[in-house]
Formats: C-alpha cells, structure tokens, sequence
C-alpha cells in the first residue's frame, strides 16, 4: 500500500509538471495529500506488527527468557526478530520449515522420503540435545505439524518431553500451539 501511494504521488506530480491536467487545484490537494496517506499507512503497519507481536513476546519472556526455545512453522515471521528482543535462544539450524512445502509438491521418491527423514531426525536431535523449554508449532486448517512428525520414531521420542502449555493468535498474522518441556 505503501508503494502504491509512492508511485501514485509521483505519477500525479508528473502530470502537474506537464501541465496535462485540467484542473490543477485538485490534482495540488491530492499531492499534497499523498504524504499524509503514506504516513498514516506506515504508521498502522508499525503498530499492527508491534500489536501482533506483543503476545508472542510476553509468552516468551514470561516462560524462555535466556532460554532456547524453537518453532516449527513454515515462515520467519514467527520467530524474527522476536525472538531476539524478547531475550530468548534459538535452538534451531533451520530458520523455517522451508522444505516442507516443496515435500508435498513433490512426486514421492526415495530419495525425496530420506531427505524428509533427515530433516525431521535433525529436529528429533535438536529437541532432545538442546532442549528448547518452549516450542512454537503453526498451526494450519488442514494440516496437523507434530502428528505429521511423530510418524518418525525420533521425532515421537523426543515430543513425549514436551506438554501443550497454550494457543496464541492473531487473526490473519499467526496461530500458534505453545508447548513447553516438561
């Protein structure tokens, strides 16, 4: 929206310097306008993620502060900068779950099964070497994270350390399934 109002503004101001416009006085307004839009745009975008933020912070600080926590969701969203400003540890070598998405559009091979398992052994690992006290699972309509997970011996060993704790959402932003280590 932001650069649509940009791009809008200089468009209206090229036409004010060629002299193509009819009247000059509205076209002027609405220049004059524009910055003032873009302010106030910008300003709500701030304060929608510093809104949405909020919760998924307090939840941090409150129950991980100076602790390693992890998130299984598909985005970086979630977890940055969050993550460092309410002093937590990621525990993670995987920023997201990036090569989720290309699994479920793939033709299944071998070769695409192994790699599944080698990401998900990997994670296995790391929640049982690292210990994360708090894990952010995203939550989607139609597709259940840890159950799709816990098909891997690993990875169901290493969840039966950690217990539901609680959900956080904002609508549109995020949906999330807290779990904590038991």
């Amino acid at each position: 929206a932001y650069g649509l109002a940009l791009l809008l503004t200089l468009y209206f101001c090229k036409l004010l310097i060629q002299k193509r416009v009819v009247n000059r006085y509205a076209l002027l307004i609405l220049v004059l306008i524009m910055p003032l839009m873009q302010t106030i745009i910008c300003v709500q975008d701030i304060h929608f993620w510093y809104k949405n933020q909020v919760t998924l912070s307090e939840v941090i600080k409150k129950h991980a502060y100076q602790k390693p926590i992890y998130f299984l969701a598909t985005s970086l969203k979630f977890e940055y900068p969050i993550v460092d400003y309410a002093g937590a540890l990621p525990s993670s070598i995987f920023p997201s779950l990036w090569w989720l998405a290309g699994y479920f559009k793939q033709t299944h091979c071998e070769q695409l099964e192994s790699d599944k398992n080698y990401f998900i052994n990997t994670i296995a690992s790391e929640l049982t070497t690292n210990k994360p006290a708090l894990v952010f699972v995203q939550v989607e309509n139609k597709f259940n994270l840890v159950e799709f997970f816990s098909q891997n011996k690993n990875f169901a060993d290493a969840w039966k350390n950690y217990r539901y704790l609680m959900d956080i959402e904002e609508k549109d932003y995020y949906h999330l399934s807290v779990f904590e280590r038991q």
